[in-house]
C-alpha cells in the first residue's frame, strides 16, 4: 500500500506546509499508515486572509444556493462510499460504516437548515412610535473550529458556521483533508472553508489571539487534552472573539456563530 502524504487545504488548493514539516498518522495498532502536513502559524495566518477574502460574497450568497452547495458535498460523499470506508478503518475507526453514513445524514440535515435557521432566529419587535423594528442574525466573520477523530462530529463543528454565511478555518488530522477533496471538486468556493492538519497545542493559542478570526470553538471530544487553557481564554477576551462550547440544539450551535443586527425603519404614514 502507499502511504498517502496529506496536504492541507487553503483557499481551494492544497499546500505543503510552508515549513516543510510532516507527522506521521499512525492507526490503532500503532502502525504507521502515512503523513499529513504540519501547518505553522504563517499557514494559518494566510488561511485567516483566505478566509477573511472569501466571506463576504459567501455570507450575500442566496440561502437556497448555501443549502444546494451543501447537499451536494452530500451526493458526492455517497459517490465515494466505499473509498471514505476504506480510508478510516485504515485510521483506525472500527464504525467506519456507521460513521460516514452518519456524516452523508449530517450534509443533508445541514443543508436544510439553510432557508430555515433565519425564520427562527429573526423578530418583529414592538416599539412605540411611527416605525418598524426587525432583528434579524447575521454571520461573524470568520469561524475558526478545532476538530478530533470523529467525521461526524468534524461536520458539524464546520457547516453549522458554513451554513450561517461565515467563512471557516478547521484545525485537525487527516479526516479534514479526506473531506477538502469532496470541497475542492464541488461548487464550495475557494477560502469559505480552509482546511489545516497538525498540533492543535501549537496552533490554539495562535488561533485565540489572531485578530481577524471572530468566534473559536473547540470540539468537546478533546476531553483527555485541555485546549481552552486560561491563556487561550485571555487571548480570546483581548481580541473580542467568541469562545462558545459546541451545542446539541442546531439551532443553537448556528446561532453561536451569528450576530443579532436590529433595524429601524419609519412606517408609512
Amino acid at each position: 500500500m502507499v502511504k498517502k502524504t496529506y496536504k492541507l487545504y487553503l483557499n481551494g488548493k492544497f499546500p505543503r506546509s510552508e515549513s516543510g514539516r510532516v507527522m506521521p498518522i499512525y492507526n490503532d495498532n500503532n502502525e504507521k499508515i502515512g503523513n499529513m502536513s504540519q501547518a505553522s502559524r504563517k499557514d494559518l495566518r494566510e488561511a485567516v486572509r483566505a478566509a477573511r477574502a472569501a466571506q463576504p460574497a459567501w455570507e450575500k450568497a442566496a440561502p437556497y444556493l448555501k443549502g444546494q452547495i451543501i447537499y451536494r458535498l452530500a451526493e458526492m460523499l455517497e459517490g465515494r462510499w466505499a473509498e471514505f470506508v476504506q480510508r478510516m478503518e485504515e485510521q483506525g475507526h472500527p464504525e467506519a460504516v456507521q460513521e460516514v453514513q452518519g456524516a452523508i445524514d449530517a450534509l443533508v440535515h445541514w443543508a436544510g437548515w439553510s432557508d430555515k435557521y433565519q425564520a427562527l432566529a429573526s423578530s418583529v419587535n414592538p416599539v412605540t412610535g411611527p416605525f418598524h423594528n426587525h432583528t434579524a442574525p447575521e454571520p461573524v466573520g470568520v469561524v475558526a473550529v478545532v476538530t478530533h477523530k470523529s467525521l461526524i462530529d468534524t461536520l458539524n463543528l464546520i457547516l453549522s458556521a458554513f451554513v450561517g454565511g461565515n467563512a471557516v478555518i478547521a484545525v485537525g488530522g487527516p479526516l479534514l483533508i479526506e473531506f477538502a477533496e469532496l470541497c475542492a471538486t464541488s461548487d464550495v468556493p475557494a477560502g469559505t472553508i480552509n482546511l489545516l492538519t497538525g498540533d492543535p497545542t501549537e496552533l490554539v493559542p495562535e488561533l485565540a489571539k489572531h485578530q481577524d478570526i471572530d468566534a473559536l470553538t473547540i470540539s468537546d471530544t478533546f476531553s483527555e487534552m485541555d485546549l481552552e487553557t486560561e491563556d487561550v481564554r485571555k487571548s480570546a477576551a483581548k481580541s473580542l472573539k467568541r469562545l462558545p462550547p459546541p451545542k446539541e440544539d442546531p439551532l443553537a450551535q448556528i446561532m453561536a456563530f451569528q450576530e443579532r443586527k436590529t433595524v429601524w425603519h419609519p412606517a408609512k404614514s
